[in-house]
């Protein structure tokens, strides 16, 4: 997903004592061009998906009048700015490295990270705000039902300033250009991405093993309805995993030592790290029927309908009782952990 250079910033030489010359040698000119290019798709893909999810929840009412959905806007915003302003800005912060423009990186690096910082981290908070509502909708679901839109709103504003509070710290960093800041600010990153990957594992696990006990004794789909949750929660966690734990391990490693990094495969863990956001918009969005078939119309120039029938409406309002899950399976006493409650369009076009 997004957010900062290691801890020991590999294009940041005033922390770091090694020759500016051996650190050239790890990468060539057509090696560089392969990772600028590979960015360069990776960034029009985050733009390109995050603006169809953006556009489908602003064309469908259905999707916009869902208080819940408020959580997946504010990560297609966030993982938008990953894709048009982090991404940008890493690229141009490896041909300033390359071209040892040492004074210009240096400054540039200051305007970088705190930019990247706030925009990752309002990714992967949105991530963990996801996974703790779906947590609370299985497990209290009566009590989920009375969640206010004020109450989302202002969750999704505390997502957004703590995102804030870490990239201010960095900014604290450069005008005081004291280490102990940009110390505070590489542990304050590692604590809060190995925070968020344990709240987002422990409540997907929770789920997975709510939804795990029988729906029914007599209901025939209920173990490929089980099975299908387990997948669709394991995937959610073993792609964030696989997305931004490498990066961290590596800052971790530079943080106790300088010198055991590679250029190149810093570039790829990094490029892991920035692919989590258009994972997101796979994995949580494009789960949602209705969404598909919005970007559907979206991409042939066609406006979603969203005003059904009075008959329609009628059904769908009385329908509201009876939860059903992603594959169309009513559960008993809660919701699928990735389905939007207050969506009418729950009970008859959400599937996998």
């Amino acid at each position: 997903m997004n957010c900062h250079e290691p801890s020991v910033n590999v294009t940041d030489t005033t922390n770091n004592e090694t020759n500016q010359g051996e650190l050239q040698g790890y990468i060539s000119i057509p090696s560089l061009l392969g990772w600028a290019i590979s960015y360069a798709i990776v960034a029009i893909a985050i733009i390109v998906g995050n603006s169809l999810t953006i556009a489908a929840f602003s064309t469908n009412k259905k999707l916009a009048n869902a208080r819940t959905n408020y959580f997946l806007v504010s990560l297609g915003i966030a993982d938008f700015m990953v894709g048009a302003c982090s991404i940008p800005m890493y690229v141009t912060e490896m041909l300033f490295y390359y071209l040892r423009k040492n004074e210009a990186r240096i400054r540039f690096n200051e305007i970088y990270l705190p930019i990247d910082a706030f925009m990752g981290f309002a990714s992967i908070f949105a991530l963990v705000a996801i996974a703790l509502d779906r947590a609370y909708s299985v497990f209290r679901p009566h009590k989920h039902k009375t969640i206010t839109k004020a109450t989302y709103l202002m969750e999704i504003g505390l997502v957004w300033f703590l995102a804030a509070c870490v990239a201010g710290i960095r900014v604290l960093s450069n005008f005081t250009s004291k280490d102990l800041l940009k110390t505070v600010f590489n542990y304050a990153v590692l604590v809060c991405v190995f925070t968020s990957l344990i709240l987002i594992s422990v409540a997907y696990a929770m789920i997975w093993h709510k939804v795990r006990k029988p729906v029914s004794q007599n209901h025939r789909t209920g173990t490929k309805q089980e099975k299908k949750l387990a997948v669709t929660l394991s995937l959610i966690t073993v792609v964030f995993i696989l997305t931004w734990v490498p990066f961290y391990i590596m800052n971790i490693i530079i943080m106790f030592c300088k010198d055991c990094y590679v250029l190149q495969l810093i570039y790829f863990a990094k490029f892991l790290h920035y692919s989590n956001s258009f994972a997101n918009f796979i994995i949580y969005v494009l789960k949602i029927r209705e969404f598909r078939k919005t970007v559907t119309k979206l991409l042939r120039g066609k406006r979603k309908k969203t005003s059904p029938s009075p008959q329609k409406s009628k059904t769908l309002v009385n329908s509201k009782e009876e939860p059903i899950s992603m594959q169309g399976i009513r559960l008993r006493g809660f919701t699928h952990p990735l389905e939007n409650r207050d969506l009418d369009l729950i009970t008859a076009h959400q599937s996998v």
